[in-house]
């Protein structure tokens, strides 16, 4: 659902397992604060989880892309 939203905006993006990634789990969960996925980080806000609200914030960050 997110890797669809951000290509139907063309925004690139990188996407890590972190049940394999354990550099990656480690900054979601120490850097960004975050316990589950999707942790969307974009520029300097970070989203955790994907809904409705969530599409919205982040259609507004894309508005200064």
């Amino acid at each position: 659902m997110v890797k669809e939203f951000l290509s139907h905006h063309n925004v690139s993006y990188v996407e890590y397992d972190v049940s394999t990634d354990t550099a990656a789990r480690d900054k979601m969960v120490f850097t960004y604060e975050a316990m589950s996925t999707p942790t969307i980080v974009y520029k300097d806000k970070v989203l955790r989880g994907f809904s409705k609200e969530t599409a919205r914030e982040l259609e507004n960050l894309f508005g200064d892309k």
